[in-house]
This record gives C-alpha cells, structure tokens and sequence, in this order.
C-alpha cells in the first residue's frame, strides 16, 4: 500500500521524469529515420529526455531522505534505522544488474555490460551509502557531493583505472552526486525551521539564480548538452540542479501548500508512486520490444508519423488509469514496489 501521508510533488515529478523517459523512448525506438527531421517536435523531447534521468536521480535522492526521516521515527537502534536501506538498495541494484544481463547478454542485441550504471544501479549503490552521508556535517555533505563530479571532469580524464565507476549510461561518478543533491535540498527545503512561505521565495531565487548561472557558463566556460551524456560536466550539473529546485518548490508549493488535484495530476502522482514498476514495464515494452521483434523477422517495427507519438502517449495514459483502478482493488500486489515494501522491511 502506497502511504496517504506522501509529499505529493514529489511522486508528481518523478512522475514526470517516467513520463519523460517513455516519451523519449518512443521516439528514439518507433519513429522512422525519414521523421527525424521534425525539428519542432525532436528538440523538446530530446530536452526532456535529457533530463528525466537527472531529474529521476535528484527525486529519488529527496524521496530517500523522507524515508530516512519515517525510519527514524519508527526505530530506535541503528542498525534497524539503515537495514531498510541496505536491503531496498541490494534488491534494487542486483535487479537492474539482473536486467542488464538479460537485455545486453541473452539478446545479444544491444551493446550493455552487466555493469552498465543503468539508473537504478546508481541508486542502488546511493542507498548503500546513506548511511554514511548522514554522518557527515553540512560542509562534508557539500564535499561528499562535490567529490564525483570533480573526479568525473578533472581527475578521470588523466587517471583511468577505475574506468569502470565513470563509464557506462548512467556512472556511478559523477551520477551519485545528484542523488545526494536531491537528498540535500530536500532536508533543507522541507525541515529547516523556517516559515514556509520564506523558505519557497528562498529557493526559488536560490534555483532561479542557479540557472543564471549555468546559462552564464554554458556561453563562456562548458556548453550545456541538451541530450543525455554519461558523464555530464559541471555547467549542465549546475543546470540540472536549478532546473530540480524551480519545479520542486512549484510542485511543492501547487500539490502540499495548495493540496490542488486534478485527472492529469493525479495520474502523473500515480506514474511516480509505481515508478518502479511502470519503469521496467516500459522498458521491455518500449525499448526492448523492437529490437527482439527485428532479431526474429529481420526489421524493427517504425512510426511513419510522428502524430503517433501523442496518441500513444494518450492511449498509454489512459491503459494506466484503467490499470491503476483494477489493481487498486488488490492493493496493488505483486508491482515491485509492494515486493520491496513486503520483503526489505
């Protein structure tokens, strides 16, 4: 069972984020090479599906520290405090790492090692570390995140040993540091003790000034890549971030101060309290669907419009509404969030 007592923005966004990544994912894997030229339509989703996997990492970071406040209040010892995150962060990563090998091994169709730094390895080793996180004081928690994206853009590039933490889609350096950013913000914006309403006019100029900012050195310094990049340099983290703090606290501020609800609010919350789920279904369904199609007759299946796209964004929004409220019935057994609920506690 999903908590009632959720922030709501923050299932909206990572809501979002799944909603960004299947739209991407439609286009990249349906829509016909002729259709590509669509100028019009290919530079926002490429924008969005560019940054859905930051925005989803900085999410879950935020989320994992809402956890990390529930199991304080609920356990008294330590090791009963962080076990929840040991196991959810195991079951996670071995899960994805699982998926890595089916997709890239047994396929043999699509260039993934084992350990591929998907999105969820990535958390699931940032789970592992939480514990840690919360022992350091303010300036260390600002070091502990500063530290892999420097490796990643100054350090790495001269020193390539380790390549295996900074390669991949999503490597664990410098990828961890906005994970832990999003656990940051979310400490500071929801449980420093400070009236609400200065605390969103705070972040919001905070947020605002940030993106100022990355504008400012994406013409002088790095420019900012609008599409995904694995190891994304510090003008688009600065980027990402402003971008994270802006919707956040107007997220926060519509769905938590104004407790607005609407159809389309309320499916983009239920995307984002089953992310997990509807993550992986889509995944086989969207991406890997088309490539085991063309190994078995020779031709992956193609959009030959790109009107397509919103329809069966449209048709995908409606299948989960009728799918959420059948499986409502049943307390949503069996989705990977009730198995991660009923066997890492």
């Amino acid at each position: 069972m999903i908590s009632r007592n959720r922030i709501k923005s923050i299932d909206w966004l990572r809501g979002f984020a799944i909603f960004a990544m299947i739209q991407s994912h439609i286009w990249n894997s349906y829509i016909a090479q002729q259709n590509l030229n669509y100028e019009f339509y290919k530079l926002p989703v490429t924008a969005l599906g560019g940054y859905a996997a930051p925005l989803f990492t900085m999410i879950s970071g935020a989320s994992s520290y809402l956890a990390s406040r529930k199991t304080s209040q609920l356990q008294s010892d330590a090791i009963s405090k962080w076990s929840i995150f040991y196991k959810r962060g195991a079951a996670i990563f071995f899960l994805s790492t699982i998926i890595n090998i089916i997709s890239g091994q047994i396929y043999n169709e699509v260039n993934i090692s084992i350990l591929n730094w998907s999105i969820f390895q990535v958390i699931g080793v940032c789970l592992f570390l939480v514990p840690i996180y919360f022992q350091l004081n303010w300036i260390g928690k600002i070091i502990w995140i500063g530290l892999p994206l420097i490796s990643s853009e100054w350090i790495y590039p001269n020193y390539q040993m380790l390549d295996f933490l900074f390669s991949g889609f999503a490597p664990i350096f410098p990828w961890s540091s906005l994970f832990f950013s999003g656990m940051l913000i979310c400490e500071l914006l929801f449980y420093v003790n400070e009236l609400i309403f200065q605390r969103l006019l705070r972040f919001t100029f905070f947020g605002a000034l940030l993106m100022i900012f990355g504008i400012y050195l994406s013409k002088i310094y790095q420019p900012y890549i609008k599409h995904h990049v694995t190891r994304f340099n510090f003008t688009a983290y600065i980027i990402y971030l402003g971008v994270f703090i802006l919707l956040l606290v107007l997220t926060y501020y519509i769905f938590d101060v104004r407790f607005h609800r609407s159809t389309i609010s309320g499916i983009f919350i239920g995307f984002g309290q089953y992310s997990l789920t509807i993550y992986y279904l889509q995944l086989f369904g969207i991406v890997l669907s088309p490539i085991l199609i063309k190994a078995l007759i020779g031709y992956a299946p193609q959009l030959t419009t790109i009107w397509f796209i919103p329809l069966i964004i449209i048709a995908l929004f409606i299948l989960h509404t009728i799918m959420n409220i059948i499986w409502a019935k049943f307390n949503h057994m069996y989705t990977m969030e009730w198995f991660l609920s009923n066997y890492t506690k």
